[in-house]
């Protein structure tokens, strides 16, 4: 993520991620699906962002639908995707997956350039 943000070639990083397999539910529901969405947005591939998105999404949504992981608080929202969808509007994308893990007022930077309003901490 690192490469791709900083501008430079992520190529070699993504296909060494993407070749990774492993059985353990938290890289096959959280880590893995990351490294595609960023595969995508790398690609310059809109539809595959999107269909990756959707798909990630499920999967966070299962991982944290089981056992002690049902109440913790990582499961609200995954920042990682936020994050990389921000990323994709940012290119001029309009993300077609609509869910509360993405609230599109953050995904579309609805709040950048405007004063914060600290009354309500006053």
């Amino acid at each position: 993520m690192r490469a791709f943000l900083a501008g430079g070639d992520a190529r070699p990083h993504l296909d060494a991620a993407l070749a990774k397999k492993s059985g353990d539910d938290h890289w096959e529901c959280l880590r893995n699906p990351r490294v595609v969405l960023l595969d995508r947005l790398a690609a310059d591939d809109q539809a595959g962002f999107d269909k990756a998105m959707a798909e990630a999404l499920d999967l966070y949504r299962q991982y944290y639908s089981v056992g002690d992981r049902v109440d913790d608080p990582d499961g609200l929202i995954w920042i990682d995707a936020l994050g990389l969808a921000c990323a994709a509007f940012d290119r001029g994308w309009q993300v077609g997956v609509e869910t509360d893990y993405l609230p599109r007022r953050i995904v579309e930077g609805a709040w950048v350039g405007t004063e914060p309003d600290l009354r309500v901490f006053s």
